[in-house]
């Protein structure tokens, strides 16, 4: 029942989420990235690895809903990135506290994006799936998100064997105080 709530939750947000009547929450982003990973879980038959390196469990004031799923869509085109080379998905979540900025790094294994379409991944219908498996909105969304919803910023690159995706975000975009 709580996964089935939880999605039911999700999707609400997702058809709100340029509504200009939303509030912000406060919450710890250690626990977006949990019920992204909780997520992720359910729905993967592979396992996947997670290696966390929080420095700090930062309290933020925004969309957590938002987060998870601009999270989730980072780590499943990881994962299927991983699926193509043929391997287990390795995905890295370093986050970083910096000037009232929170920093989320997510590394992933998947062989990396070409340097020729690498400028062309934040576009809407832009995909180097098969059309039976993607539409080409989701880092066009993530964009989106980080960048309308959130007042962030994000950026892809290649880094080692893989993509580094780098959103800055800002603690707080509410009124409320964090203590």
């Amino acid at each position: 029942e709580g996964i089935t709530s939880y999605l039911s939750k999700t999707i609400h947000d997702f058809m709100n989420l340029f509504s200009h009547k939303k509030e912000p929450e406060e919450f710890f982003l250690l626990d977006a990235i949990i019920s992204s990973k909780r997520l992720v879980s359910v729905f993967s038959k592979e396992k996947i690895i997670f290696l966390n390196r929080q420095d700090i469990n930062v309290k933020m004031v925004g969309y957590q809903s938002e987060l998870i799923q601009a999270l989730l869509i980072v780590i499943n085109n990881s994962i299927d990135a991983a699926r193509e080379q043929g391997v287990s998905a390795v995905i890295n979540i370093d986050i970083k506290e910096l000037n009232n900025n929170v920093h989320i790094n997510i590394e992933d294994n998947g062989g990396g994006i070409s340097e020729e379409i690498l400028k062309d991944v934040f576009n809407p219908y832009f995909t180097t799936k098969h059309e039976s498996q993607g539409t080409g909105l989701g880092l066009y969304i993530l964009k989106m998100i980080i960048e309308k919803s959130m007042s962030g910023s994000i950026e892809i690159f290649n880094k080692n064997s893989g993509v580094n995706c780098e959103m800055i975000i800002p603690k707080n975009l509410g009124d409320i105080e964090i203590v």
